[in-house]
């Protein structure tokens, strides 16, 4: 089974995401350990999910 990482902790968006990707194993960031702040200080929702995307697998790269 495939895993998404979905950058997030937010309970309602991960049950709606798992609903949604029934054949992933999705994972939250409290599921990986990551534990840190993510600023999102970016000038769209691309730029957002891309600082997230990356501070996630940097996370994972130092942790494995």
């Amino acid at each position: 089974m495939r895993t998404i990482i979905f950058a997030s902790n937010n309970q309602h968006k991960l049950e709606e995401v798992r609903r949604i990707f029934k054949l992933y194993k999705v994972l939250s960031l409290r599921d990986i350990g990551f534990t840190g702040d993510i600023v999102e200080d970016g000038y769209s929702f691309q730029d957002n999910a891309m600082i997230k995307a990356r501070a996630v697998m940097d996370f994972i790269h130092k942790n494995n």
